[in-house]
């Protein structure tokens, strides 16, 4: 009989009890300062420098590539995680404390997703991205998408010898995010972004980067809408670049 009151007693405390996420009790600005943090230890990473020791030894340039390659595993992995909580708590957070920490957030996001993120990072980031921008201050998403419309157009960004697919991927992708969730908002310069999603589907690109671009164009058409002065021109060039594809 006492075994079983102090089983019911325990059932009693445990179910009065109340538990909490972590991300609604560290709040917004607490993953923006981890995430700045991490950004930070993946710029001036510690440990001795070699650099003025340099191997001859294949196996030693062999192992110095599988030591870089689980660094970047678990620098990677670590970011997916953090941006997990973060994508939790921007949809909990009140649009002015997202607006009091947003641009430090965006800054950061930015600089993991250009430094070469894998597909499960960059899908993260252009998500909370978009949703910060729609929450929070939408005025940056005019500077953003420009800025990546200026990135995109480069020599550097267009050729694979110069910047890594990943990196082009980021770009591309975060672009088709912002247009199929603000497309309404960004009827100017959606030209431009066209031209851009058209010059990434040539044939010298890769089949990722061609998918891509088809992506963005068909975000300009759809995100955008018909209802702009531009609207005809965007769909013209998008089925002539379909079309040359097929």
């Amino acid at each position: 009989m006492e075994e079983e009151g102090a089983s019911e007693y325990l059932s009693q405390q445990q179910s009065s009890q109340i538990f909490y996420d972590e991300e609604d009790l560290l709040g917004f600005s607490i993953w923006v300062a981890e995430l700045e943090l991490l950004v930070s230890s993946r710029r001036h990473p510690r440990g001795l420098d070699t650099s003025s020791a340099p191997s001859t030894s294949s196996s030693s340039r062999s192992s110095s590539r599988s030591s870089s390659s689980r660094s970047r595993s678990s620098t990677f992995g670590a970011y997916y995680i953090l941006l997990q909580k973060l994508e939790a708590t921007v949809e909990t957070t009140t649009p002015a404390d997202l607006k009091a920490y947003q641009r430090r957030c965006e800054d950061a996001l930015i600089d993991i997703l250009l430094s070469g993120a894998p597909p499960p990072v960059r899908r993260l980031i252009c998500g909370i991205l978009s949703k910060m921008y729609a929450v929070g201050d939408s005025l940056p998403l005019y500077s953003r998408v420009s800025s990546l419309q200026l990135f995109l157009g480069t020599k550097e960004a267009f050729e694979s010898r110069k910047t890594s697919e990943d990196i082009r991927l980021g770009a591309l992708e975060l672009m088709t995010t912002l247009y199929y969730s603000h497309g309404r908002m960004l009827t100017v310069g959606v030209l431009e972004t066209s031209s851009i999603a058209v010059k990434y589907c040539g044939r010298t690109c890769s089949p990722s980067t061609r998918k891509a671009g088809l992506k963005l164009l068909a975000a300009t058409v759809e995100g955008v809408g018909g209802g702009h002065r531009e609207a005809g021109q965007v769909q013209a060039g998008a089925l002539k670049c379909v079309e040359r594809i097929v």
